[in-house]
């Protein structure tokens, strides 16, 4: 592989923060924001196409949420993408069980079934209500899936890790360095596109609106700024080959050895109106 070419181990393409669950832990924060959005079709096509001209190859591409189920134009985000397989090695959409795939969406997964894999979420029979019909959806017409599960025993990764504590916690650069070289996010890189911009990981995303730590190429990389595409591939460079991220200093990192918590635990109405995140 030429020096010049960029891998990118996995990427998580944002395409709505709503969800049909209040995850008290959730991975993206989705219950947090006051007014969620689905992010618009010509958006996510423009970062789409933006973003396979400042990478060359991906491990995974992970077309998620929130719940990207809800998203009104998912099936031609899932058409959009399935346009640039040649240069993915594995095309995953994620859902949570909650709801069932429209005639649209099962017709454009079929089309693409060799490169795409729907990877379900699944929080037991009381929150990951439609995991059976589901299946059942998948298995007619010969989709690929995956079932992770976070209920009952052996639920993956032990557990979820609790990433809602922005306080700071590593303050030398040894210590960043050493906290950022166990995090499993750092492991031949993980992106997540949102909005038009690039992140190292969501966390960096969280921290930046949250005013924790400044919006900067150190952080982010605006893929519709005025910058050429040769400066922003070298941008992208230069954070996936950065020791650690300044969002870094506030986080636990994706470790084995961190506190585990049952997944999906469902905030309170308290809870949601007073937010449960620590800064």
């Amino acid at each position: 592989m030429s020096s010049d070419t960029i891998h990118v181990h996995q990427c998580a393409l944002i395409i709505t923060l709503r969800c049909t669950l209040n995850c008290k832990l959730c991975l993206v924060y989705a219950p947090y924001y006051k007014d969620p959005k689905d992010y618009p079709l010509s958006e996510v096509e423009r970062s789409i196409d933006t973003y396979f001209k400042l990478i060359d190859t991906c491990g995974t591409f992970n077309i998620q949420g929130g719940e990207p189920l809800i998203h009104p134009d998912l099936p031609a985000i899932v058409r959009k993408v399935a346009q640039y397989r040649g240069r993915i090695d594995k095309i995953l959409l994620t859902t949570n069980g909650t709801l069932l795939p429209s005639p649209a969406l099962i017709k454009v997964l079929s089309e693409f079934k060799e490169s795409i894999q729907v990877n379900i979420s699944d929080y037991g029979p009381e929150l990951s209500k439609k995991v059976p019909q589901l299946i059942t959806v998948l298995e007619q017409n010969l989709i690929p899936y995956h079932v992770i599960n976070y209920n009952g025993s052996h639920i993956h990764f032990g557990g979820w890790l609790d990433f809602t504590d922005h306080t700071l916690k590593h303050q030398t650069e040894e210590a960043l360095i050493e906290n950022a070289s166990k995090c499993g996010y750092r492991n031949g890189g993980n992106l997540a596109i949102r909005n038009g911009e690039i992140f190292f990981c969501y966390r960096v995303a969280r921290r930046i609106e949250l005013g924790i730590i400044e919006k900067n190429e150190l952080s982010c990389v605006d893929m519709f700024d005025h910058r050429t595409i040769s400066e922003k591939r070298q941008n992208i460079k230069e954070i996936l080959n950065a020791k650690y991220t300044p969002a870094c200093a506030y986080c636990i990192g994706k470790q084995s050895g961190a506190v585990h918590h049952p997944p999906a635990e469902q905030l309170t109405k308290e809870e949601l109106v007073t937010g449960v995140e620590r800064i």
